[in-house]
């Protein structure tokens, strides 16, 4: 009698653990997406690893919808391609080249300008009319145009920048420094809804065949700086000479 009392008392301790057993082993498999044979289960909602929702199932569940997943930068390999990754909203490149606090600007954005041409920062309207190319003299016709209420400009000589034949095939890009007469807009102050008109003197060109011409300067206000960028198409341009 004890011995049949042992034997069932056993069996029913060993049958106990058998399913607690296969319980907890269905259970895991089925958090997994698995049935209790290990197939994988046909599921009407993407299960969860390790708090992570795997991406071809999560896929299934949503039908035929595309799924795209976007890496966080800590998992981007050292030598993977990041052009094309969104950055709130801004590629790469845009998100390097973001403007700083306190300068704004206007260019042309290495599409080439054809004259006359005209860029607005903040109420403040750079227009290049014309060209004057000389033996001595690389020379820009601009007008300033103050449309602000209150801020007074002017145009930093100091960072007028002149470059010709960028990005030729060929060619050397050349860069020429502004000249010392520069009556037109040196210490000038333009005030508010005026403008001023004149001639930017840069110095000649040692290769006057020029295919465009590149003219990047920048107007001070009192709180802010306004820079401006131009590339000119000069094929086609019939120079001022005069």
């Amino acid at each position: 009698m004890k011995t049949w009392k042992t034997g069932f008392l056993c069996g029913a301790i060993l049958f106990t653990g058998i399913a607690l057993s296969t319980s907890a082993i269905i259970a895991n498999a089925e958090k997994h997406g698995l049935d209790g044979e290990g197939k994988k289960l046909s599921i009407d909602k993407p299960v969860s690893i390790d708090d992570h929702f795997p991406v071809r199932e999560l896929s299934g569940a949503m039908g035929d919808r595309t799924v795209q997943v976007t890496p966080m930068d800590k998992d981007i390999p050292k030598n993977a391609n990041t052009d094309a990754i969104d950055h709130g909203g801004m590629t790469k490149v845009e998100n390097r080249n973001r403007k700083k606090t306190g300068v704004n600007h206007g260019s042309s954005d290495k599409k080439q300008d054809k004259l006359p041409a005209s860029y607005t920062v903040n109420e403040v309207e750079v227009t290049v009319h014309s060209i004057r190319v000389t033996e001595k003299a690389t020379d820009f016709e601009v007008t300033i145009t103050n449309n602000s209420d209150k801020d007074k400009v002017t145009l930093d000589m100091q960072k007028v920048i002149t470059k010709a034949n960028i990005g030729v095939k060929g060619r050397t890009a050349e860069a020429v420094e502004i000249s010392l007469d520069n009556p037109d807009f040196s210490n000038k102050t333009i005030r508010p809804k005026k403008e001023l008109h004149g001639w930017i003197h840069n110095q000649g060109l040692q290769d006057r065949d020029i295919v465009n011409l590149s003219l990047a300067l920048s107007v001070k206000g009192a709180k802010e700086t306004r820079t401006y960028s131009f590339l000119i198409d000069c094929t086609k341009l019939k120079f001022r000479t005069l």
